[in-house]
């Protein structure tokens, strides 16, 4: 009950952020553009845990979806290595 009050309060500040972001890298307006790079199709990568939680519409966004997993003992060890306190 208390994760999804926070997701409810998080998530639609997340999104615009990271929709946000998405537009601005997609047209190119994060950097110069010249007439090399003009044309270039341009592809976003971004990383986004939760993806299939956030239901359709979350994924309608995207074009291609690239699922990384590994091993539950291999993901609890990278979690120690991050946060060494947990």
């Amino acid at each position: 009950q208390k994760r999804r009050k926070l997701n409810s309060i998080t998530h639609p500040k997340i999104i615009k952020i990271m929709l946000k972001r998405i537009l601005l890298e997609g047209l190119n307006l994060n950097s110069s553009t010249t007439n090399t790079t003009k044309h270039r199709r341009r592809v976003v990568c971004v990383d986004i845990p939760l993806l299939f939680e956030g239901g359709v519409p979350m994924r309608l966004l995207f074009g291609t979806i690239i699922v990384v997993a590994c091993k539950p003992d291999l993901q609890l060890e990278r979690l120690h290595k991050r946060n060494p306190d947990l």
